[in-house]
């Protein structure tokens, strides 16, 4: 029992990791289920978050400071999948970049940029996950994330929160009961669980919009005008 407890403590400030967060920013529900992970993973995997939330004022002195310096501290990459970000995927495949470079590239697309030479340059262990608000990943979506599996939160929580500790799989029981012990982290989860619920509506509610709009369109679409009735008189 007492090495479950000691096994469960909070390693020092001195070994503290970085994680650098990819997202796209697809409405402000999304955001905020983003805000309340990166606080929970700060609080149970003793990481130093870098992301747009936390370092806004060096981005908007250069965004691409932002993004070399990342990679250089980063010591995990976790990539938040997510539709807008699966766009930005898509359009890279094809490597476009005079049509990329036409415009002003968002963070999320300098640092899925940069990604792919960073694999390549040094073993930074990188994550993917997405809440079950956003559609499935296909196989293609995968290998454009550069990574095989992809955590569905908040289904896949706990099973992230292992990897990102780095635990062997023979301690995985031992560290699996130790994230389920009631501990404050159990707010962070709940938090979490919330925001998610949330944007989990705001989809559902978007979809049922587009639904109605489509079906709106195709009845005003099979309703003769009068010059058609007309015509047919």
């Amino acid at each position: 029992m007492l090495l479950g407890v000691a096994y469960c403590v909070v390693p020092p400030a001195w070994s503290r990791r970085t994680l650098l967060v990819i997202y796209d920013s697809d409405c402000s529900q999304h955001v905020d289920v983003i805000r309340q992970l990166t606080r929970l993973l700060h609080r149970r995997c003793n990481f130093t978050v870098l992301s747009e939330m936390t370092q806004r004022e060096q981005i908007r002195h250069s965004k691409a400071d932002f993004v070399l310096d990342s990679f250089q501290q980063a010591d995990v990459v976790l990539v938040v999948v997510s539709e807008n970000l699966r766009s930005a995927w898509r359009a890279q495949r094809h490597d476009n970049r005079s049509a990329v470079d036409s415009h002003l590239p968002s963070v999320s697309q300098l640092l899925l940029r940069r990604l792919r030479d960073e694999v390549v340059l040094r073993p930074t262990k990188l994550v993917a996950v997405r809440f079950d608000y956003t559609p499935a990943m296909t196989e293609i979506d995968k290998e454009l994330a550069l990574t095989s599996e992809v955590y569905e939160l908040t289904r896949d929580l706990y099973r992230l929160l292992l990897s990102l500790r780095g635990v062997n799989r023979t301690d995985r029981l031992l560290q699996l009961a130790c994230c389920l012990r009631l501990t404050p982290d159990v707010v962070e989860i709940s938090k979490l669980k919330q925001s998610v619920a949330v944007a989990r509506q705001h989809y559902q509610q978007q979809q049922v919009r587009a639904t109605d709009d489509a079906t709106a369109l195709a009845v005003a679409s099979s309703v003769p005008t009068a010059d058609q009735r007309s015509r047919d008189m």
